[in-house]
């Protein structure tokens, strides 16, 4: 009764992973605790920070009222456009498509569709079942434009 809902995910129905979700589809998540990661939208671009990994250094942050992060940095809107081809196309359902992702990687699809690694569908791309077991080359070519 288990269904592939993500790559490498399986569950019953209405039972999948909500946290991991957030990844794949390219959601805010907060990091709480020491050593987490989070990800903001932001007007200026997606924020992408982590936490200090120190418990200690954590909890005297959280003491002061401080932001205990260690890293922060702003993705801009080539890397955003990448990392949603790269968590979308891991998802069963496949990478909703925009306009904005139809004109940068609109060419490279059309190639990778005829290669029958991914399914051109109205309003998504997936990954065919010979496409899955090669995301990185599928992403690469389709984010690089690179021949396989």
């Amino acid at each position: 009764g288990l269904r592939l809902y993500e790559l490498l995910s399986a569950a019953r129905p209405g039972f999948e992973c909500v946290h991991n979700r957030l990844y794949w589809t390219y959601q805010w998540y907060l990091a709480l605790g020491a050593g987490a990661h989070g990800f903001i939208p932001s007007s200026h671009g997606p924020i992408r920070y982590a936490n200090v990994r120190s418990v200690r250094a954590y909890m005297r942050a959280c003491e002061r009222n401080e932001i205990p992060d260690a890293e922060c940095n702003v993705v801009n809107a080539i890397e955003a456009l990448e990392e949603r081809v790269l968590t979308g196309l891991r998802l069963s359902n496949g990478l909703p498509v925009d306009d904005e992702l139809l004109h940068a990687f609109g060419a490279n699809a059309r190639r990778l569709s005829t290669e029958g690694l991914l399914d051109i569908r109205s309003s998504s791309w997936a990954l065919t079942p010979a496409g899955r077991g090669l995301l990185d080359r599928v992403v690469l070519d389709l984010v690089a434009g690179k021949p396989g």
